[in-house]
């Protein structure tokens, strides 16, 4: 993965075709200087409890939308958005950018393609109450041995590997819960490649071109997960300051 460091340009340069655009953010220390959140997003703003979950979404919004201004060489306001049949957000009318993101408390990424459909997913690294649970009841049998084989200090990074591709590859393809967690098998041990292991769901079976990519910063206390329909592609990232 190529990276580099910098602020959003006006007008950033569209990805390749094999190619995702990784964006990072913390939100908590993220500076907000303006805000272009439509009605809507306002409306959702206003119904979380908390000012930190308030300030959180809206700058994650704000985010999203300063870059695909960015790359559509439109004013972030004028940015519209559609949803599929299975509310996956896209944007309104033909347009080759495919997007998605993800945050997890002050956690954020956005990843960006032309080529391909893609899904990302970021957790924040504490480990779970009810972790052992949760993989006996949403991971794949094999998924589950695995884990139980694995050392005591490498079972939580396993557990937040696995669920964080598994959302990735759910969300590429946009079907949500219709796809069970169970229903396929991604490796989960830290030491072993990032792949998928078992092609059991429809939309893996009908296409040999699905990429899967580890794209944790390994100095952050988050793991994250790219997944594209691409049989290959370069991911470089970007660390987005403020705006």
């Amino acid at each position: 993965m190529n990276s580099d460091k910098c602020s959003p340009l006006l007008k950033a340069a569209r990805p390749l075709d094999d190619e995702v655009h990784i964006w990072y953010a913390d939100l908590d220390s993220t500076n907000l200087k303006s805000d272009f959140l439509a009605s809507d997003e306002e409306e959702r703003r206003s119904r979380f409890k908390f000012d930190i979950h308030r300030e959180r979404f809206s700058k994650s919004r704000n985010i999203l939308r300063f870059l695909l201004g960015s790359y559509l060489s439109q004013h972030p306001t004028e940015i519209r958005f559609a949803y599929a049949a299975k509310g996956k957000p896209q944007l309104e009318g033909f347009n080759r950018l495919n997007f998605n993101i993800s945050h997890s408390d002050s956690h954020f990424i956005a990843a960006f393609s032309t080529g391909s459909e893609i899904g990302v997913d970021i957790e924040g690294r504490r480990p779970p109450r009810d972790e052992a649970q949760l993989v006996n009841r949403f991971f794949h049998e094999k998924e589950r041995v695995e884990y139980s084989s694995l050392p005591p200090e490498l079972k939580t990074q396993a557990f937040y590997n696995g669920w964080t591709r598994k959302e990735a590859l759910i969300k590429a393809h946009g079907d949500g819960l219709q796809i069970p967690l169970d229903s396929f098998q991604v490796s989960l041990d830290p030491r072993t490649p990032c792949q998928i292991l078992s092609k059991a769901p429809a939309f893996i079976e009908k296409s040999s071109s699905w990429s899967l990519v580890d794209i944790s910063q390994s100095s952050q206390e988050y793991t994250a997960a790219l997944a594209a329909k691409h049989e290959r592609i370069i991911t470089t990232a970007h660390f987005f300051d403020e705006f």
